[in-house]
């Protein structure tokens, strides 16, 4: 999923996870 890309610049998730 592409949010996990934006969540994982944004600091918000690590990865994928």
């Amino acid at each position: 999923i592409d949010r996990w890309n934006e969540q994982r610049e944004s600091g918000t998730f690590p990865g994928p996870l």
